[in-house]
């Protein structure tokens, strides 16, 4: 999928009624931010995770094979599948108003059979430790948890501040991050993980390869 950064905006409502967000997913779709998600589908395991810390547990209806935690909560959920090779049959059958997708995670071509049958799908894309944070806010004003998710991210932000601080008076500790085997690949500076090193006062010895994900 090709990614695009997601944006927010304000426009009238009816009248009498305050103006509601239109918000742009990483796929340039726009929607309005619906007031609540009832049935939402999960294809990203940390999504998972973030959804039920936003208190949105007993809405969520499917998730991944791989999503795991918290384990409590998703032992008790419809499995949907692999990240890649989702059950779009099943998932169009738990009557979703919601499903969250991700732009590397999952295929452009499931996403677009999903929106082909009317069904909502956010995609996200965050490649820094900021725009995950921001994600944070987007997913509570999709879903209709705007709220949490604003208690959450400002935590988010207070301890990225405190960490960026910590770590700019130490000298970077040079890392290898490796992500796969046979073989050996790790990382790019056009990554996630790269700028969770990064804040977390790591050096990326692989930062400044070409190829996003080198070997």
């Amino acid at each position: 999928m090709a990614p695009h950064t997601p944006q927010r905006s304000e426009h009238a409502g009816e009248a009498g009624r305050a103006p509601r967000s239109l918000l742009v997913d990483a796929t340039g779709v726009r929607f309005d931010a619906p007031r609540s998600a009832r049935r939402i589908v999960s294809l990203i395991p940390s999504t998972t995770e973030t959804l039920c810390r936003l208190g949105l547990a007993d809405a969520l209806v499917g998730v991944t094979a791989y999503c795991v935690e918290p384990a409590a909560v998703v032992r008790t959920k419809t499995r949907i599948g692999g990240e890649k090779n989702p059950d779009l049959e099943r998932i169009r059958g738990l009557m979703p108003d919601l499903v969250i997708a991700n732009v590397e995670e999952n295929l452009r071509e499931h996403v677009e059979t999903l929106r082909g049958w009317g069904i909502s799908v956010w995609v996200t894309y965050p490649r820094t430790v900021l725009e995950a944070i921001r994600m944070v806010r987007e997913l509570g004003a999709v879903t209709g948890a705007a709220d949490a998710a604003s208690g959450l991210a400002d935590e988010l932000e207070r301890l990225y501040d405190e960490v960026s601080a910590e770590t700019s008076r130490r000298t970077p500790v040079p890392v290898l991050y490796p992500i796969w085997r046979n073989p050996y690949m790790t990382i790019n500076r056009d990554t996630y993980i790269h700028d969770v090193l990064r804040v977390t006062g790591g050096d990326n010895v692989f930062g400044d390869r070409a190829e996003r994900y080198p070997t």
